[in-house]
């Protein structure tokens, strides 16, 4: 069974501790920049296939980090990156930016 725990909430910033059977096997960290994107997200995939116009129409990206002590499954990548990107209200001027962290010494 997984189950989420906000730690933090913060105006621009949010921290859940994901668990899974009872071990804590992820920290997510959503920020609100309120900032478009900088010229390094644009580089990114799939970004760098859009339009310059249509990137430049968005106008607030959030910043997603998935904090891992090791690599996760590609299951369990999938799950949270569709659970997280579910919390940010997409809309033609925001969009957000998921990004997953390994830190071996975070437990």
């Amino acid at each position: 069974m997984i189950s989420f725990n906000r730690i933090i909430k913060l105006r621009d910033l949010e921290i859940f501790r994901v668990s899974k059977n009872g071990t804590i096997f992820s920290y997510v960290v959503i920020e609100d920049t309120r900032k478009p994107f900088t010229e390094e997200d644009k580089k990114l995939d799939p970004l760098c296939y859009m339009e310059e116009e249509d990137i430049n129409a968005i106008l607030n990206v959030f910043r997603i980090s998935l904090i891992n002590d090791e690599k996760l499954s590609e299951e369990d990548s999938l799950f949270l990156k569709s659970f997280f990107s579910d919390f940010v209200n997409n809309t033609n001027l925001t969009n957000f930016i998921i990004t997953e962290y390994i830190q071996e010494d975070l437990y």
